[in-house]
């Protein structure tokens, strides 16, 4: 759930952390990235470099 909230530009990462159960988003950062391996800041900035527009419309890798 997180992750695709992560995809979401419009909810900053406290606010994710905080609809996920964590009352710091500092403590939900290590937990997130202890589980998939990536920050969630990382996860954000990633799917922003790797989401295109394409003639059949938006992707993302």
């Amino acid at each position: 759930m997180a992750e695709t909230l992560l995809l979401n530009a419009s909810l900053s990462i406290k606010e994710i952390s905080e609809s996920v159960g964590y009352s710091s988003h500092s403590k939900f950062s290590s937990c997130f990235k202890k589980f998939k391996g990536i920050y969630p800041r990382d996860v954000r900035k990633l799917s922003e470099k790797s989401t295109h527009t394409l003639g059949c419309g938006r992707i993302t890798l």
